[in-house]
């Protein structure tokens, strides 16, 4: 999805907001142990059942 000019301005371009994320995220894991709980996640299913009911209202 392309941005629109004032987020261009704003951020420089998606290139440089998709960097940036990433060396969040890699500055976040970096030396850390990822535990995995072996439950589901609630987030994935709300977020589509939110867009969901968005495009259906």
């Amino acid at each position: 999805m392309p941005l629109n000019t004032a987020e261009q301005l704003v951020f420089g371009g998606a290139e440089r907001v998709d960097a940036a994320g990433a060396a969040i995220v890699d500055l976040l894991t970096f030396n850390g142990a990822i535990v995995q709980t072996g439950t589901e996640s609630y987030r994935l299913p709300r977020t589509k059942a939110q867009a969901e009911r968005a495009a259906a209202g």
